[in-house]
């Protein structure tokens, strides 16, 4: 019955090998923490060095059960290089399509196989590029 009733996410898998130098880019934790302050001048985040705040947010764990600890899949799609995601998640992109002449062929694609931070950048220009109606964009950061 524990094990139907468990909270596992595929998210927390736990990659003990990998490294916060090799595998992820800090300046995307930078960028996380300055989105963070911006947010709320005395977020927690403000006073972490990195591990402690990738430890805050439950992207590096500990699971006592099998000994282990280290980065999250959760953390190396969200600040990973591409090298890592490549390694940890093959089968991982986020392909926009447009299609708005010819519902069986699309008029414009971007493969996008890169960490979940700078997707959304990428994203919001594929968008900014297709449609040229105003709309609005919101930044914070």
């Amino acid at each position: 019955m524990y094990d139907r009733k468990r909270n596992t996410h595929i998210e927390d898998e736990i990659f003990p090998y990998a490294t916060i130098k090799k595998d992820l880019r800090p300046e995307l934790i930078v960028k996380a923490r300055k989105m963070a302050i911006i947010k709320d001048e005395n977020h927690v985040w403000k006073e972490l060095d990195d591990l402690e705040l990738l430890k805050s947010a439950k992207l590096y764990l500990e699971d006592k059960r099998e000994n282990k600890q280290g980065l999250t899949l959760g953390a190396i799609l969200l600040f990973g290089n591409d090298i890592a995601i490549g390694t940890v998640a093959p089968s991982y992109k986020t392909d926009a399509i447009v299609r708005k002449y010819d519902i069986d062929r699309y008029d414009d694609r971007d493969d996008i196989r890169t960490n979940l931070i700078d997707s959304y950048d990428r994203l919001m220009m594929f968008i900014k590029k297709t449609y040229k109606r105003s709309f609005l964009f919101r930044r914070n950061y």
